[in-house]
């Protein structure tokens, strides 16, 4: 409180009190000192709250200053106690002061003991310019609306806050009304004729119109003036600029909203990472190349597109082909998916997007699809009414690129979604293109080799098991995984001379290209040994020699190397062993023998023993052969082993060759848990009895995905 002002208001004998922000006194006039009995020596420096209020009412009161943080005012009747402790209702008039910060400074009030004095009107005017006086320190300025004679007044202070010279206002209504924000002044009209029509206290907030043009912000309160008769003569009210304390509040808004911004962009971006993140793990699950394509698309349509298309270009004859066509639940549609997916391969130089994107490599970006983009986008008309039949709203095309290669274009369009593509999710589909070229061709690649190997794999084993009158013969084999990994393992059935076959089953070490190599040395050396001499041992002795005369390290393998003659009461065999697994031989009187223990590795050792086994099969019996594949198949660490083949075997009975081989291959397979780690190979060769139906021989080869069946 100024000290200039503190002689006037002593002066005009008015109770005022004034606090500072924490409510602590710092001002006690001498009318105040009438009111309440206390001097200012007793109040100053002491919580206001703690001084005037009946004590009953200490909470109200606080109640009452807390609300004034808000920059509202405060007039009403309130019970107050005098320094004697007598207890009196006193119209208490409280307002806040503020600093050129907009922040609350303090709070001064006026106090009146009204409980004997009049309501004319009179007395209300001269009280209201007495507050005035008060309230100037707080600059908050002070104006009178007489409603018959349509007149406003303004004191000196409202007239500085429209930046009007001293005298400058009209002191109309409607002059007021001209200088309200055009946006502001409906609403703020309505709510003093609310006012006037309820005689209820209003509080307005509005911006105004200075005279330099610049924008401020009013905020005030006005409260109806009753006559003697209780008709409304008027409106006595306050007001202040609040211009700062919006500026700051706006100023707030601004920094909130681009904190909340920054953190949309900011959990979009950990999407966005997260999706990538999960792409490349689905992406790394497999190496199947029609099933990568397949898992790019659903990837893209199960969060980001409607529709997603990949297009390939094939280098060798410079066409784009349709590869792959994914679409959402929402935007499904098969008859115009098929339509897509059916599309004709197109030339690299023909029109078109999606060609465009491939030849130049750089990406195409339409937030909204017009109908020029799906002319120019389309390669013909059949393309564009399938264009706009999709009833697309925006679209994204970026090249496949792969080791500096352009293998084609992945496509994005929205349509039921209504999702608008931005710069970002080019990005996004930049990056997710960059991860499926490189999965894409991976795949591709791997699909090519595998092509290779499993084309490889295939010629070493003979592609159908010859028809021997007399004897049957089944075949299975399963190599350990699709892959580059040619496995070893290998059989062979060919005639040597008249009514004489001769049947190998073998396992060469290792696996891969060197492994196919030695297979290939192995089948082609015993074929061309066997056709000039008959004798097993001989043929595994010369293929022994060759294989070190290779001079070779590790070109090994175990053999049994059999000379089959079909005789009339069945089937002989003499049967030389190299090292492998011993035969078995399943009687159909019942029982199982096992062959000759004995033989040595072929290819390690220049000298080796040979076993031999002669073996006569009567009709009904049946001899297998097979690779260590059939009994080192593992569930845990549990071996499948020798003693439950034979079990399986001897519970076959007098099974056809056929059977027994797929019951045996099944058995081993559902025993089988992890990983595989060996092929599987096994031949049942079996004198059939007399009333036996059916053909002499089976086969079933499964290399990659083809399976073959002969007999």
């Amino acid at each position: 409180m100024s000290e200039a002002l503190g002689p006037l208001l002593d002066a005009i004998d008015l109770a005022v009190i004034a606090s500072d922000r924490d409510g602590n006194i710092t001002y006690w006039s001498r009318g105040a000192t009438k009111l309440y009995g206390w001097t200012a020596e007793e109040c100053l420096g002491r919580p206001v709250v703690m001084v005037t209020p009946a004590p009953d009412s200490r909470e109200a009161a606080e109640r009452i200053l807390l609300d004034l943080q808000t920059g509202s005012r405060w007039v009403g009747m309130f019970p107050v106690r005098r320094k004697d402790g007598s207890v009196f209702e006193a119209r208490v008039t409280l307002a806040a002061l503020w600093d050129d910060a907009g922040h609350m400074a303090g709070v001064v009030g006026v106090s009146e003991d009204v409980t004997t004095a009049g309501q004319q009107e009179r007395d209300l005017v001269d009280r209201t310019e007495r507050l005035e006086l008060a309230l100037e320190s707080g600059r908050m300025g002070t104006w009178r609306w007489d409603a018959d004679s349509g007149l406003v007044s303004w004191d000196a202070t409202i007239e500085r806050i429209f930046d009007l010279q001293p005298g400058g206002f009209a002191g109309t209504m409607e002059a007021y009304s001209a200088l309200i924000h055009p946006d502001d002044r409906e609403a703020t009209l309505a709510t003093v004729e609310s006012s006037m029509a309820t005689l209820d206290d209003h509080e307005v907030e509005h911006r105004f119109i200075r005279a330099d043009g610049s924008v401020g912000w009013l905020g005030g309160t006005g409260r109806v003036v009753l006559g003697p008769d209780g008709v409304p003569t008027g409106m006595i009210g306050v007001a202040a600029d609040i211009t700062a304390r919006k500026e700051a509040d706006a100023e707030r808004a601004a920094l909130l909203a681009a904190e909340q911004l920054a953190h949309a962009k900011a959990e979009a971006a950990g999407e966005r990472l997260a999706f990538l993140s999960e792409v490349g793990a689905l992406l790394a699950e497999t190496l199947d190349y029609d099933e990568t394509l397949q898992r790019v698309a659903d990837l893209i349509v199960s969060v980001f597109a409607d529709w997603c298309t990949i297009d390939l270009l094939d280098d060798d004859t410079g066409t784009i082909r349709r590869a792959v066509v994914a679409h959402s639940a929402a935007a499904a549609d098969s008859t115009l998916a098929a339509e897509m997916a059916g599309l004709r391969p197109q030339n690299l130089q023909a029109p078109g997007a999606v060609a465009a994107v491939i030849r130049t490599g750089e990406p195409t970006l339409h937030t909204d699809v017009s109908e020029e983009h799906l002319k120019a986008g389309a390669r013909d008309q059949r393309h564009h009414d399938l264009l706009r039949a999709l009833g697309m709203r925006s679209s994204v095309i970026v090249p496949l690129i792969a080791r500096g290669r352009t293998t084609g274009a992945l496509t994005m369009v929205s349509t039921v979604t209504n999702r608008r593509y931005s710069a970002d999710d080019l990005q996004l589909a930049m990056e997710l293109a960059r991860r499926a070229a490189i999965a894409i061709d991976n795949s591709r690649l791997f699909a090519e080799r595998v092509l290779v190997a499993e084309t490889l794999q295939r010629s070493l084993l003979p592609p159908v098991l010859p028809d021997v009158t007399g004897v049957q013969i089944a075949a299975r084999y399963r190599p350990a995984q699709r892959g580059l990994d040619i496995g070893g393992d290998f059989y062979d059935v060919f005639p040597v001379a008249a009514g004489a076959w001769c049947i190998v089953m073998g396992d060469v070490c290792g696996k891969g290209a060197a492994a196919a190599a030695l297979t290939g040395a192995v089948r082609w050396t015993v074929r061309a040994v066997a056709t000039r001499q008959h004798d097993p041992r001989s043929i595994i002795k010369v293929l022994n020699e060759t294989l070190l005369a290779e001079q070779s390290h590790h070109r090994f393998c175990t053999i049994i190397v059999a000379i089959a003659t079909v005789e009339d009461d069945g089937v002989h065999l003499s049967v030389a062993n190299g090292g492998h697994p011993l035969p078995l031989v399943r009687r159909a009187a019942g029982g199982v023998e096992r062959g000759t223990e004995g033989g040595m590795l072929v290819g390690a050792l220049r000298e080796i023993d040979v076993a031999l086994d002669e073996i006569e099969l009567h009709p009904g019996d049946a001899l297998l052969l097979y690779t260590d594949g059939v009994t080192e198949t593992r569930s845990g660490l549990e071996l499948y082993g020798e003693e439950r083949l034979i079990e399986l075997l001897g519970s076959l009975d007098t099974w056809s060759a056929s059977a027994t081989a797929e019951a045996i291959e099944a058995e081993v397979t559902s025993f089988q848990t992890g990983a595989v780690r060996d092929d599987l190979a096994l031949l049942v060769i079996r004198a059939p009895n007399a009333g036996d139906v059916g053909g002499s021989s089976t086969q079933d080869v499964a290399i990659g995905r083809t399976k073959v069946e002969s007999g």
